[in-house]
């Protein structure tokens, strides 16, 4: 056992061993839809339109995959919103569904706490005390809300006591160890400024049926939120002497946030998707102090100096070289945005070279998610797309309301190729936006589930054809975050090594199960594996071999040090 007693919780799946790559290539990518109705989810999303165009109405409303029980399946809670003056009432309460796996879920929303009737937006999770049980956060156009897990699936309302309470147009969140003390921070995106949006000016056409949802040019962006985790479930607000409470007419307007150790410094970056204005990349330099060098790294702006409307952002290694891109999905006639990491905070916009970008111009995207979905060693990308304005066509905006998602499949070196629209859910037009990624039915691989801006949610099945079989890593960690949020997770096979983040927050307004799932060859094993947690420990495991395809293996690495920085 190591002195430093952090745990490393192995869950392995057996998956199918075909060659992932026929000639003419033929995507081993399948994603299947399974019917929410079946699978025991009755949610349906409901914008609370009022027929006077509040912006709030167009953001949809995100979602958290996690396991909310602790019995090592992953659970789906999906936010709602609620009625605007002059919608007539509905159920807006957000639902918790409880996993029974095979694709089973049980409505568990009355007895959990969580059934609050805020106009919610976007879910954190994390565990706040490190207690061993997952937290939530929920922004909401209004007062965002925290739920502590008294376990399980027992949740109280926490916020005043946390001393979170602040009012805001928030959109995403996320729960991230910032100061690398062992315990998760709250960053919290705010979208433009709350009494604005309120006020609901009137934009476009004085005819029948002609009045628009406003672009986020006419409002002022408001100040996004850092709270730092003091200990105890209270938090302190030190936005403004953190560097992070930038705001104004061409400043802040924020959607999305990621947040990723971009530099391999060991701490955690803060990537912003902004609306319509710069990105946000703040550098952490230590001690709770936030620089944004957003232009200085190559991120604030497209290539040609413009800057796009983000919405989903998400990071990681595309190309092979261990360090994380940034892809930032945008609002059509604007192609979505791959930054490559260069090294060292510099980045350049490889949306073109990387064929990411011309394919999406049509689209508005929303979720996204670079996940390795085929088990072949790199990470693809999909992209959940859905128009904002339900009357587009009165303004000669040529993009369709409900459009298709987008999938593609990555090379191996950063190069992508748009998968064929063939399956049912690459066919089918939505309104969709947030999307979260989790392994829902135990099996090891990875699997999503999706939000409609009014309607059903989506679920995805993940049925590709991989390389061999797959390890679902979650983390134990002391003295870092109990979760493991934030550890990189390493692991060499065949010469080749390969490096993944153990993240939650990413895609848009919502949260994922914090767990790296890490695909193994045809006998289940690996070279080595390794974990570089918060604290600045490594833990490594030499020549692992996973015997059974349901086995739990609990214990520290077979190696500890402290790393050079």
């Amino acid at each position: 056992m190591s002195l430093w007693a952090a745990s490393l919780l192995l869950c392995i799946s057996r998956a199918a061993v075909q060659d992932s790559r026929p000639a003419p290539p033929a995507s081993a990518i399948v994603l299947e839809e399974v019917d929410p109705k079946t699978a025991g989810i009755d949610f349906e999303h409901n914008m609370g339109k009022s027929g006077v165009k509040f912006l709030v109405e167009t953001m949809g409303s995100g979602l958290a995959a996690f396991d909310a029980d602790g019995d090592g399946t992953v659970d789906l809670y999906f936010l709602q919103g609620a009625p605007m003056p002059g919608c007539a009432p509905f159920d807006s309460r957000s639902r918790l569904y409880l996993n029974g796996g095979a694709w089973k879920f049980a409505d568990a929303t009355d007895s959990s706490g969580l059934a609050h009737g805020a106009y919610a937006l976007g879910a954190a999770v994390g565990d706040i005390e490190n207690d061993g049980d997952l937290d939530v956060y929920v922004s909401t156009y209004g007062f965002g809300k925290l739920f502590k897990n008294r376990g399980p699936a027992q949740f109280e309302d926490s916020t005043a006591a946390a001393g979170i309470s602040a009012e805001g147009f928030y959109s995403s969140a996320a729960f991230g160890d910032l100061d690398n003390d062992g315990l998760v921070d709250l960053y919290v995106v705010n979208y433009v400024e709350y009494a604005q949006a309120k006020a609901n000016p009137f934009c476009g056409k004085h005819t029948p049926g002609g009045r628009a949802y406003c672009t986020p040019h006419i409002y002022n962006g408001g100040k996004d939120a850092l709270y730092r985790n003091t200990g105890g479930g209270r938090f302190e607000d030190i936005s403004e002497k953190a560097g992070v409470a930038r705001a104004g007419r061409f400043d802040g307007k924020g959607l999305g946030v990621v947040l990723s150790d971009l530099d391999g410094d060991g701490d955690l970056e803060i990537v912003v998707a902004n609306d319509s204005c710069a990105n946000f990349l703040y550098r952490n330099d230590g001690g709770m102090k936030f620089e944004e060098i957003g232009p200085i790294a190559g991120v604030a702006f497209a290539e040609d100096g413009r800057e796009r409307a983000g919405m989903g952002i998400d990071a990681a290694d595309l190309d092979g070289d261990l360090r994380p891109e940034i892809f930032i999905t945008n609002l059509n006639a604007e192609p979505n945005s791959l930054f490559r990491n260069l090294g060292k905070l510099r980045f350049e916009d490889a949306g073109g070279v990387s064929r990411l970008g011309p394919p999406s111009v049509p689209f508005v995207g929303f979720g996204c998610a670079l996940v390795d979905w085929d088990g072949d060693g790199d990470r693809d990308v999909l992209v959940a797309n859905g128009h904002i304005l339900d009357n587009a066509e009165l303004f000669g905006d040529v993009s369709p309301y409900k459009q298709r998602p987008l999938l593609f499949e990555n090379d191996g070196r950063g190069r992508f190729r748009r998968l064929p629209p063939t399956a049912p859910f690459l066919t089918t037009p939505r309104v969709l936006r947030g999307l979260a990624v989790a392994d829902l039915d135990g099996d090891g691989d990875p699997d999503a589930a999706a939000t409609a801006s009014e309607g059903s949610p989506v679920l995805l099945q993940n049925r590709s054809t991989g390389t061999g079989n797959w390890v679902r890593i979650r983390l134990r960690g002391k003295p870092s975050n109990a979760a493991g949020i934030g550890a990189s997770v390493r692991w060499g096979r065949g010469g080749v090594e390969s490096a993944a983040e153990c993240r939650t927050a990413f895609s848009y307004m919502s949260a994922s199960q914090p767990e790296v799932l890490v695909p193994l060859d045809p006998v289940r094993s690996l070279d080595w594996i390794e974990v570089r947690w918060p604290s600045g420990f490594i833990d490594r495991w030499n020549s692992p071999k996973f015997e059974s395809a349901q086995a739990v293996l609990e214990e520290s690495g077979e190696a500890a040090s402290r790393p050079s920085r």
